[in-house]
Formats: structure tokens, C-alpha cells, sequence
């Protein structure tokens, strides 16, 4: 036993509370099942009557929501002003027009309900006694059509406002081959005296209720009746246990009247009988044998010892929170370490507790902030020496430049081309106003366009126009700010290493945009190109720091100006086929979209 315990001591606190908790949790919850079970059981019979009641109940509303639809079309149907007008016969002989149009508004009636509802209704007729017929049927061509009106208007059948029922029934009105059951509401417009008389008869499916209630599974021995007024019924179908007969109707009307009735019989079987509201002269009633009720009492009970299963689980689960709960402060500390120890700065190792841990947590803080501290001294010295960087990588670019140029004005002058020189010496000068900017880094737009108007005007005279430019910047970006000689170099490529090379005029083109929050320059040329594996060893060059070729000099330089000023919103893309054309387009954030970029401008 000493062993046992010192094994224990030594596991993980999460495991020791784990082994403590659980024996207590199971045998709390056996003990209360059994208690439960012993005290509730008798309550369950009583609770599943009362739920099999409710069942009952939803299973009417259903039904009726069903039964209510044909009949509310009816309703509205009866209440249009074309069947009025047809009913009350308001035409004169010049006006026989409007008559044919009621009568084509009352099949239109007609044929929306059909389609609506067509897996209910069979069939739709309406006649007056001034010989007016419109009739709606999609089956089998029927061998008659019609009724014998007088017959139909005297049965007593009709309620007070004139609607009636009739219980499933062989359809007479559009007489077939094939015999069809159906169940008939009808509608009767005036009265004996009258002198206008109408009948309205929708017919519909008995075997779409016979369907409907033999869905219907409210016990498994249980079954729905639908029950017309005069006690006829519609019964599911396939009945589970036994046919009701005529005394048994007139039994269960006088029943329901009363409301639900518990203990009853049916034939020879002892049921339960639950009744819906009255709707639409008809009664949805359930039909449950006692049996089923005992059944479902039992069903409960293996409910019951089940949830209990179900109850020990989610207290075994409670009781592994609990001792989670307890070590999880320990193991946040333990993992935040590692964080910290893998590079995350912002970790906090504060936990709110006032005991041992967070006497803790609160030191562990105090020493990541002297952490914190030491970097961002290091940070501070990483910026001084990114912007020394800088500007080393614009003292090469400015004497790079400035060498091409006066090698290009000593040219002329040995050519004895003075007047160029002395021309061109203008533009280097306009150009080297801008170029050197008072020591600024960022110019704006317009500067740069200028800066690089200048410059082409002095490689145009070098070569004696052997390329035409074009620049077509909008005005929209000309008061945006960008870094100096950012476009200068890519032009200086363009002309050495693809207009220069090429045979007859090259051409030059240099465009710029906005885009949301970006400034998109294009640089194009039609010199000599470059292959897929040049235009690969090119972009290699430019992102490799260590790298000398002339080539990428320039390209290189202006990429890492960009990375340092903007990071990863500033970016240079590259596109080329060999002996057509060279493009380099150049996204730059505009001022608004630098924002939440650190910078070091």
C-alpha cells in the first residue's frame, strides 16, 4: 500500500487529481441513479400519457393544415368577382365579351389551385342553373362530364354558409374508365328560392389522406382517424389493430365531445382517445391502444437508465475538468516559457491568481521585460545600420550614373559635336538639380518624371536618336512623394542592355498610375529581350546582395532601396521575350498606403 501511494505521489498532479476524483464521481453517480429510478419511475408512467397526448395534439394540427388547404382555395375561389358575376348571371346580350372573360378568369381559378396543390385535388367543377360550366380535370378523358344539378343542390349535405362534405366516394362528375375514389367538398350558391343558383366542387384524392395518415405514427399501435360530421371516417389505410364500426363511430363522436377520453373501448380493445379542435365541419382524432401507453412507459425507463449511463460519463468528464482546471495554470506557465524561448515577444506570463504561481508568473514577466529591453537596444542599432546601408547603396547609384553620363559629353566633344555637348551639358545640370535634391531622399512624382525627361533627352543626343521615348504619367500621382532615382536606373538598363543592341529605332515607353493605394509604374522597351533562363539569372542577381554583374547593378540597387523604405508593399516585376521587348513594372505604397509600415524615412 505505501508503494501504491508513493507511485502515485509521483506522477503528474493532473493524473493524481484524476485517480482522486474519479472513484468519487462514479460511485455518487450509481448511487444517484438508483435513488432516481426508485422515485421517478411511477412519475414516468404518469409524464408519457401526458406526452403521448401532446404527440397526438401536434399530429392533428398537421393533419388539419393539410385539410385546410383545398378548402381555403375554395374560399377564395367562391369569393372572386368572375365566379360572382358567372353565379348572378350581370350580363346583358351586348356584353357577352366580359362573360367569356369571367369564365376564362374562373379556369384560370381553376388551373392555379390544381397546379398549386395538384397532389391533393383530382379534379375542379363549377355549373350554374343558366348553363354556365367550368371544369378543370387533367386524368384519363373522361366518358361524361356533369352532374344532375338539382339532385346536388337539395342534398343535405350543406352547413348554414353553404359548404359541404362528402365521404370518399366514387367520382361521378367526370365519369371515367377507370373508377377513381375521391373525397367531394362542395359549395352552393343561393338557396332553393333563389334564381340564381351555382355549384362549386372540389374533389380530392382519398389515397393522398390515405398516404397522409399512414405516415402518421403516433404508437406503434396507434392510428389517426379523420371523422366527417355525420360520423363517416376516413381510416389509415393499413390499420394496426382493428376496424371501426358503424356503433363504434357514433361511440367516438359522442367521446370526443366530451374532450379526451383515457380509458374507453373500441371493439374488444381497451384505448385512449385524443381529439383535435374542430376544423372545416371535420375531426382529426387519435386513436391509442392502452397497451401502447404501458410500452412507452417502458421505453422511458430505458431512457432513463441510459441518461444515467450518460450522467456518470459527463461527471467522469467534470471531474477530468476539474483536475484540469487545477494543473492548467502550471502547464500555461510551462508552455509560455517555450514560447518566449522560440521567439514570441508578446507572450504574457501573467495569470490572475494570487497564490504561488502567480507570485510566479508575475517574476517570470519581470524578467521577460529585461529581455525586451536588450532587443530593442539591438533593434535601434539594426536601424542605424540599415540606414547607413542606404546610403552607401545611393553613393553607388549617383557616381554610376554621372561616370555613363560625361563619358557620353567627352563622346561629343571628341565627335566635335559641340553644341550637343553644350546642350547636353544643360540637361545634366537641370537633371543633377534634381538629382541631388538638396540631400532628400523622397521627391515627389513630378521631380522624378522630370529627373528622367532630362536624362533621356541627354542618352537621345548621345546616340544621336537612335530611340524615340514616350511618358505618360497621370496627373493623379504627380503630387505623390516617392524615393529619388528609383526610375533612372531601370531606364539606364533599358537603353544599354536593350535599345543599344538593337538594329533600326527602338522605342521607349514609361507610364504611371494609381491604383487604391499604390502608385503602378511601367518601364517598356522593344530592344533585345531576354530568355526565360536570362530573365531567371537576372531576378537571381538583383535579390542576391553579394552580386556584381553590371547587368543587375543598377536593378539591384534600386529593389533593395525599395525593400528598406517600404518592405514587402514595394515590389519590381519582370517580364521579357527574347528579341521583342523588356517590361519592369514597379508597385510603390502611395503615403496612405504606407500606412502601418514601419519606415525609416
Amino acid at each position: 500500500m505505501r508503494r501504491l501511494f508513493e507511485n502515485l505521489w509521483r506522477r503528474p498532479i493532473k493524473q493524481q487529481l484524476n485517480l482522486i476524483y474519479i472513484p468519487v464521481i462514479l460511485i455518487s453517480a450509481i448511487l444517484i441513479g438508483i435513488f432516481s429510478y426508485l422515485f421517478q419511475i411511477k412519475q414516468i408512467e404518469k409524464n408519457s400519457s401526458f406526452l403521448l397526448e401532446n404527440s397526438v395534439n401536434q399530429t392533428a394540427i398537421s393533419v388539419n393544415e393539410k385539410i385546410n388547404i383545398p378548402f381555403s382555395q375554395m374560399v377564395a375561389e367562391s369569393d372572386s368577382v368572375s365566379v360572382g358575376n358567372l353565379f348572378m348571371n350581370r350580363y346583358t346580350e351586348e356584353d357577352k365579351s366580359r362573360k367569356y372573360m369571367d369564365i376564362l378568369d374562373c379556369y384560370n381559378q381553376m388551373g392555379s389551385v390544381y397546379y398549386s396543390i395538384n397532389d391533393m385535388i383530382d379534379s375542379i367543377y363549377f355549373v350554374t342553373n343558366t348553363g354556365v360550366e367550368v371544369s378543370l380535370y387533367k386524368g384519363d378523358t373522361p366518358v361524361n362530364i356533369g352532374i344532375d344539378f338539382n339532385e346536388w343542390f337539395n342534398r343535405d349535405i350543406y352547413s348554414e354558409t353553404g359548404y359541404g362534405w362528402i365521404e370518399s366516394h366514387e367520382d361521378k362528375v367526370f365519369s371515367s374508365k377507370s373508377p377513381r375514389s375521391v373525397i367531394s367538398i362542395v359549395k352552393k350558391f343561393g338557396t332553393k328560392d333563389s334564381k340564381n343558383k351555382a355549384i362549386l366542387i372540389y374533389n380530392l384524392k382519398t389515397e393522398y389522406f390515405k398516404e397522409l395518415l399512414d405516415k402518421v405514427n403516433i404508437s406503434p399501435n396507434g392510428y389517426v382517424v379523420v371523422m366527417s360530421p355525420d360520423g363517416k371516417a376516413i381510416v389509415n389505410s393499413t390499420i394496426k389493430t382493428l376496424n371501426i364500426e358503424d356503433n363504434d363511430t357514433a361511440k367516438i363522436k359522442s367521446d370526443i365531445e366530451r374532450g379526451s377520453i383515457n380509458d374507453t373501448k373500441i371493439g374488444k380493445e381497451k384505448v385512449s382517445i385524443y381529439s383535435s379542435s374542430e376544423d372545416n365541419l371535420w375531426k382529426v382524432i387519435g386513436i391509442v391502444p392502452k397497451k401502447d401507453l404501458v410500452s412507452e412507459a417502458n421505453n422511458l425507463k430505458v431512457i432513463l437508465i441510459a441518461f444515467i449511463g450518460i450522467l456518470s460519463i459527463v461527471l467522469l468528464y467534470i471531474s477530468t475538468l476539474l483536475a484540469k482546471g487545477v494543473s492548467k495554470p502550471i502547464e500555461i506557465l510551462s508552455n509560455k516559457v517555450k514560447e518566449f524561448e522560440f521567439g514570441n515577444i508578446n507572450v504574457e506570463f501573467e495569470i490572475d491568481t494570487e497564490n504561488e504561481l502567480g507570485t510566479l508568473s508575475k517574476g517570470l514577466e519581470r524578467f521577460k521585460e529585461s529581455v525586451l529591453e536588450l532587443l530593442r537596444k539591438v533593434m535601434q542599432e539594426e536601424k542605424q545600420k540599415s540606414k547607413l546601408e542606404l546610403l552607401i547603396m545611393q553613393s553607388q547609384i549617383k557616381p554610376h550614373f554621372l561616370y555613363n553620363t560625361l563619358g557620353s559629353i567627352k563622346h561629343l566633344i571628341d565627335m566635335g559635336r559641340n553644341d550637343k555637348a553644350s546642350e547636353m551639358c544643360a540637361a545634366l545640370s537641370k537633371f543633377y538639380m534634381i538629382g541631388l535634391s538638396a540631400g532628400r531622399d523622397i521627391i515627389y512624382v513630378s521631380e522624378e518624371i522630370e529627373h528622367i525627361r532630362n536624362y533621356l533627352k541627354i542618352q537621345q543626343m548621345r546616340y544621336d536618336k537612335e530611340f524615340e521615348f514616350y511618358i505618360n504619367i497621370s496627373e493623379e500621382i504627380m503630387n505623390e512623394k516617392m524615393l529619388i532615382l528609383t526610375l533612372q536606373p531601370i531606364i539606364e538598363n533599358a537603353i544599354y542592355h536593350g535599345i543599344k543592341g538593337k538594329e533600326g529605332l527602338g522605342t521607349i515607353i514609361l507610364s504611371g498610375n494609381k491604383k487604391e493605394d499604390k502608385m503602378i509604374f511601367e518601364i517598356y522597351d522593344d530592344g533585345l529581350g531576354m530568355s526565360e533562363q536570362e530573365l531567371d539569372n537576372l531576378i537571381t542577381a538583383i535579390n542576391n546582395r553579394n552580386d556584381q554583374q553590371l547587368k543587375s547593378f543598377g536593378l539591384r540597387n534600386v529593389n533593395n532601396r525599395l525593400k528598406l523604405y517600404f518592405g514587402s508593399k514595394a515590389r519590381m516585376n519582370f517580364f521579357s521575350i527574347k528579341n521583342e521587348f523588356t517590361q519592369v513594372i514597379i508597385e510603390i505604397p502611395t503615403e496612405a498606403g504606407q500606412k502601418g509600415e514601419e519606415k525609416y524615412v
